[in-house]
């Protein structure tokens, strides 16, 4: 009897279960699957590396672009003030041509200083240290020039 259950029971699951074949087929499936996922989780990590890499590098070439932005804003402040040393050296020049010309007066610039010179024949006369007239005349002249730079 107890062999008879058995068998009935066997049949019974058979015919209500699932065949082998199928079984086998969503096996075959889950396998495909769980690869393509797995290749699909390992193309998005590849991504998010690039993305990183990316992000470095762009952090990186905008730190390049502030320093050559800080660097060509000082370069302007640096031409800006040339000009304006420029534009004043020349005015005094203008202002002093005709003692420049006379050979009283010499202008120079050195490191970023301007520097009049009065010459001492100009200034005094030979063995003498009271000012002569032609020396006062220079000076007053170089200190109008020096009143219009500002």
């Amino acid at each position: 009897m107890r062999t008879i259950m058995l068998a009935v029971l066997a049949l019974t699951l058979a015919a209500c279960g699932v065949s082998k074949d199928v079984v086998a087929a969503k096996d075959a499936d889950l396998l495909k699957y769980q690869k393509m996922y797995g290749d699909e989780a390992a193309k998005a990590k590849a991504l998010e590396a690039k993305v990183a890499d990316q992000d470095a590098q762009l952090a990186a070439t905008q730190a390049s672009l502030k320093s050559a932005a800080d660097e060509k804003a000082a370069a302007e402040a640096k031409a800006s003030q040339l000009a304006v040393s420029n534009a004043q050296r020349e005015k005094l020049a203008q202002s002093l041509e005709k003692q420049i010309r006379e050979g009283q007066v010499e202008i120079s610039e050195l490191r970023g200083k301007m520097t009049v010179k009065l010459k001492d024949k100009v200034l005094f006369a030979s063995g003498s240290a009271a000012l002569g007239k032609e020396g006062r005349k220079a000076l007053d002249a170089v200190a109008e020039a020096f009143k219009d730079l500002r």
